[in-house]
């Protein structure tokens, strides 16, 4: 998915999904995938059956309630892949509101996580022309990317950095361009992959 390749995207995750027993909710991050690569092949009905198909697996009791993947594989998750499933789509406005929405329901524990799904609704605000909206998101998920150093919110920022160019006159715009400049200039070296990574 991350290489936009549909094809790609649609058999790994049919693959995974094969492999997964019938009663874990790990089933529902194969099929957010996916749906993705439904996204990805701007197929919209495709991509919103599977996304539901997620949603509803989600909402079932995971056999193993001990399993790593239960805190995290939520009804919240599949909202926020429908998110960003929506802005590969096109819908970037319906897109910014499920992803505020979504975020509220991931755990605190998940700060890294949080802060790059802020990053992406950031994005998706400057994508539906709404720069004000997408700088206070992006000084949002800034804010959590100097606390823990993490390259992928930098990376979905330095996104939101170059889309937010064509509004150097509006104040917050501005004023994150400037942040994130200058949190950039400090940041620190790059200490291996994180952990507990998830799309």
């Amino acid at each position: 998915g991350d290489m936009h390749d549909p094809i790609g995207a649609i058999d790994l995750a049919e693959a995974a999904a094969r492999l997964a027993s019938n009663g874990t909710k790990i089933r529902a991050a194969g099929a957010a995938y996916k749906a993705h690569g439904h996204a990805l092949a701007d197929d919209a009905v495709s991509c919103l059956r599977t996304l539901d198909e997620a949603h509803e697996i989600a909402a079932a009791k995971d056999d193993d309630p001990a399993a790593p993947w239960v805190p995290w594989l939520s009804t919240g998750y599949v909202e926020i892949q429908r998110a960003r499933c929506l802005t590969t789509l096109g819908d970037h406005q319906q897109a910014a509101q499920l992803f505020s929405d979504a975020i509220a329901d991931i755990p605190p524990s998940l700060r890294r996580d949080r802060g790059v799904y802020i990053a992406r609704e950031a994005i998706a605000h400057a994508s539906a022309n709404d720069p004000e909206q997408a700088a206070d998101a992006g000084m949002r998920a800034l804010a959590i990317a100097q606390i823990t150093h993490s390259g992928r919110i930098t990376t979905e920022l330095r996104r939101l950095d170059t889309a937010l160019r064509r509004w150097n006159t509006v104040p917050r715009a501005s004023e994150f361009r400037d942040a994130f400049g200058g949190a950039i200039l400090h940041e620190p070296p790059t200490r291996g992959r994180e952990r507990g990574r998830r799309p």
